[in-house]
């Protein structure tokens, strides 16, 4: 773990020290260091729990389906709510299963009135 918090310090040092990024250095260098975190919670994760990822895996494409169909079932019967497929829904649904799908259509109802 020592070695390898050493190599993420001398990478975001290098990192940091290119000069070419220009006026928006400071939000690229965060969005690195998030994306760096995420990876290593995710390499953490799938080495203890790797059921946790294929059941985050199962209930986002399970969820992704879902909404393509309902927003289909929705389109023939002729209601306009419609709940796109993005990072977004894919998240909320791989996170909450069922509940995120309802989420989502219950906040496409609620900002549709």
């Amino acid at each position: 773990m020592i070695f390898c918090s050493k190599a993420l310090f001398v990478v975001l040092v290098n990192f940091i020290n290119i000069s070419s990024w220009g006026d928006h250095m400071e939000s690229i260098i965060l969005a690195v260091i998030i994306v760096i975190c995420l990876v290593l919670i995710i390499v953490c994760v799938a080495k203890k729990r790797p059921d946790l990822i294929v059941d985050f895996l199962l209930r986002a494409c399970v969820g992704t389906a879902a909404i393509y169909l309902f927003d289909f079932l929705l389109a023939i019967v002729g209601y306009q709510i419609r709940v796109g497929v993005n990072e977004f829904t894919i998240l909320s649904n791989g996170l909450l299963g069922l509940p995120g799908f309802i989420l989502l259509y219950g906040l496409a109802y609620y900002y549709s009135i």
